[in-house]
């Protein structure tokens, strides 16, 4: 399971200024939780690529003031496909690039100026690029 150190925001944009300064109606943070299972592909060399798909789990986190009052933007999951590259420097220390493409609708629902009620389905449909170095104890 993996998940991001500084988590995704999303923004639901609405036509026209429905709240002051950006036309921003409201903000949300979250977090995804990803468990993915994976294909190592065998090739000779120190450069193993793999792939791999799994399920998401989009968690909410922090909602920002503006237009929309009690917000209510329900967890939800979703899909994920993965494919990296991992470079063998030594037996036991590698080097990896990976990118996960994960597909999310989110269910939101509040009160626009604090007593008209207002819902919407939100894709949040992020792509995560990481790199870093792995040490093997085995």
């Amino acid at each position: 399971m993996s998940g991001c150190a500084d988590a995704p925001g999303a923004a639901t944009v609405g036509p026209g200024n429905h709240s002051p300064g950006d036309g921003i109606v409201r903000r949300r943070r979250y977090g995804p939780a990803i468990l993915t299972a994976g294909y190592r592909i065998t090739v000779p060399g120190k450069l193993q690529p793999y792939l791999g798909a799994g399920v998401v789990y989009a968690i909410m986190l922090h909602n920002y003031d503006s237009a929309v009052s009690s917000l209510n933007v329900h967890d939800t999951f979703g899909y994920a496909l993965q494919a990296g590259v991992e470079y063998a420097i030594t037996q036991k220390w590698q080097a990896f690039v990976d990118v996960k493409q994960l597909w999310l609708s989110v269910n939101a629902d509040g009160l626009l100026g604090g007593f008209i009620p207002v819902s919407a389905r939100v894709k949040l449909d992020p792509t995560i690029v990481s790199a870093g170095i792995k040490f093997r104890f085995n």
